[in-house]
């Protein structure tokens, strides 16, 4: 009997159980045990075929029934329930990636800081002519005639009686005109060290006046200070806030032999002082408390003014 029945397949170390081969399995044992036993215990040969038949269906089933349990159908019970997606893996670098520059308008380009104003320094008269990009026409009075010459790029002050000639800044006047205030101003540095030379020819009905003025359009409200040249032969001091005008020190002009004076004015933090140069009084020091520093050289007509005056030797200085 050993040598009829083959032997059971062994069962692999995991089994995954399968209902239906779990069934098949059972009731094959059950075949395959009720057939031995009955054929161990009956003589007939009709009954101990039977039950051979008997053993080896349930033998059948049985193997088959293991074979489910064992071999599942693929993808049956080798898959998770829930698929679990993969985690990313993220490798840190040592070394950062630099982010390349978004250019949002490549056409786009700095703006030029604006230029430094052009500054009087030198000797200043030793040109062709007033040059409008460097010097301005200053007034009290509302004028409308042409003061620049464009093309030229040239001051035309000759209603003025203001001209540049031979290195000197001349002022001739000889018939009636509006009374006021005319002349030219021009940046200097804010400490400056300034002389010149006036000569004088004439000087009735008129002041001639100089001096360092803030940035303004008019004089009829700027600020300032100045030195006049009265035609009573007297250097009368003047301090200007807002147009408005308050005396300071006057002064005895001392002239020379030859009629040339000689002034210097020199200017450091918010102290100014205006001297005739080679006199024995000192003159007093004024306050400017302005920023903006302009060198003013003009007069002052009173309608019927006779004034012959020639500026010249002018130097700045930045100290």
């Amino acid at each position: 009997m050993d040598t009829f029945f083959p032997a059971l397949p062994e069962l692999p170390e995991t089994v995954t159980f399968d209902g239906v081969g779990l069934l098949l399995l059972c009731v094959g044992l059950v075949l395959l045990l009720s057939g031995i036993n009955a054929i161990r215990v009956t003589s007939k040969k009709v009954e101990v075929a039977n039950k051979k038949q008997s053993a080896i269906a349930g033998l059948i089933l049985a193997l088959l029934g293991l074979g489910l349990i064992a071999y599942p159908e693929p993808g049956s019970s080798d898959k998770p329930d829930t698929e679990t997606p993969p985690t990313e893996v993220v490798i840190a670098s040592s070394t950062p990636v630099p982010e390349e520059p978004v250019d949002s308008d490549p056409t786009l380009t700095p703006i030029p800081p604006d230029a430094e104003p052009l500054l009087l320094d030198g000797d200043i008269f030793n040109v062709k002519c007033l040059e409008n990009d460097l010097w301005d026409p200053i007034t009290n009075i509302s004028v409308s005639s042409q003061t620049a010459n464009e093309a030229q790029s040239c001051l035309e002050l000759a209603e003025w009686g203001i001209s540049l000639n031979s290195s000197e800044l001349n002022i001739y006047l000889d018939a009636s005109r509006t009374p006021g205030l005319y002349g030219v101003m021009a940046p200097i540095p804010a400490t400056s060290y300034i002389e010149f030379s006036v000569q004088i020819e004439s000087l009735k009905s008129g002041n001639l006046r100089f001096g360092v003025i803030a940035d303004g359009e008019s004089l009829k409200d700027i600020d300032g200070a100045f030195a006049e040249i009265q035609d009573n032969g007297r250097v009368q001091l003047l301090f200007v806030k807002n147009g408005v005008e308050t005396k300071m020190g006057a002064y005895k002009l001392e002239e020379s032999a030859d009629g040339t004076l000689q002034f210097s004015i020199a200017i450091k933090g918010n102290d100014l002082r205006i001297q005739q140069v080679g006199v024995s009084d000192n003159y007093q020091t004024m306050s400017f408390p302005f920023p903006t520093r302009n060198l003013f050289l003009g007069y002052e007509d009173e309608g019927r003014s006779d004034i012959r005056v020639r500026y010249f030797d002018l130097s700045v200085e930045e100290r």
